[in-house]
């Protein structure tokens, strides 16, 4: 008896601490970064590991954000960049780039609030820890995958009751609230390289196209789509 209570004390201090760590992480103010990032993602398609290389310029307090992506087989994939309220997506090799008419976009995979909410909605957190992640210290959370609820007036399978969200790990930076590690059942992300405000050069967040690269809008594109439509 005495060695469950123990067990159970020890049970909610974590989950205390744990509360009160993710809400600090979650109030921290967003800081400038340069991040290098290596994304490994399972296949099951191909039965294949594919590795992404990922470069973050995140400088979205003050409206300004690019990334790039690169694969170990293609190479460039796909650059983004957001400014004065716009997001222009090149995706390599294409004959044109599109910009949207959308808010300055956020570096997902190493975000905070986003995994941290994430993780809060389907996963139960435990704190695993403190560790040195690419030579940063980190919160190391352990999330164990909640059971999936069933809708209303729906028919409840079998298959249906053991259904759970899968389990999720996050390495949490302790400076700046970064992602510095991921990892889920079939990926793993892994920041290399992180710089806390660096001097982003002038034109960083300039977007600089292959020559013969036309640029169109999202409303260039409805207005093709509706030409397709009209006999």
């Amino acid at each position: 008896m005495a060695a469950s209570a123990t067990q159970n004390q020890n049970q909610n201090q974590n989950q205390t601490q744990t509360a009160r760590l993710i809400e600090e992480i979650l109030a921290k103010k967003r800081v400038p970064v340069y991040a290098e990032c290596t994304s490994t993602v399972y296949q099951f398609n191909f039965n294949r590991y594919d590795i992404t290389k990922l470069i973050y310029w995140d400088n979205t307090a003050n409206g300004l954000y690019r990334d790039e992506a690169s694969t170990m087989s293609d190479g460039p994939v796909h650059q983004v960049v957001s400014k004065d309220g716009k997001t222009t997506i090149y995706k390599v090799g294409d004959p044109r780039a599109i910009v949207y008419p959308a808010p300055t976009t956020f570096a997902a995979s190493i975000d905070p609030v986003y995994n941290l909410n994430k993780l809060k909605a389907t996963t139960d957190i435990t704190l695993a820890g403190e560790e040195q992640i690419s030579n940063r210290p980190t919160y190391h959370f352990v999330g164990k995958g909640k059971a999936v609820p069933i809708p209303p007036n729906m028919p409840v399978l079998e298959a249906s009751k053991n259904r759970k969200y899968p389990d999720l790990e996050l390495w949490i930076d302790k400076e700046t609230g970064i992602v510095m590690k991921s990892k889920g059942d079939h990926f793993e992300t892994l920041v290399t390289k992180l710089d806390v405000a660096p001097p982003f050069a002038p034109d960083t967040f300039t977007l600089t196209l292959p020559q013969g690269v036309k640029t169109v809008t999202q409303e260039d594109l409805m207005k093709e789509e509706q030409a397709k439509q009209t006999p």
